[in-house]
């Protein structure tokens, strides 16, 4: 009787251990890649230090769209008069 445990329990331990390494291991969830920062120096006026200041190239984007609306935005009412 303990032969025929021991027979069956080295037929069947090594199949076990098979079986958990023959399932595909749990992937852990892909980290969003972070959007790379782009630095520029900003020329404060009143002293000589620029200050950096650091963006994503999307919020870059819209910063530059801002200013050059803004920008355009204040000369047409200077063209006006207003």
């Amino acid at each position: 009787m303990k032969l025929a445990a021991l027979a069956l329990a080295t037929v069947l331990l090594p199949g076990a251990a098979l079986a958990q390494e023959l399932q595909p291991a749990k992937e852990k969830p892909a980290k969003p890649a972070k959007a790379k920062q782009v630095c520029r120096r900003d020329p404060n006026t009143g002293t000589r230090m620029a200050q950096m200041i650091c963006h994503t190239s999307e919020e870059w984007a819209q910063i530059d769209n801002a200013s050059s609306s803004a920008a355009s935005d204040a000369m047409d009412r200077q063209r006006r008069g207003n």
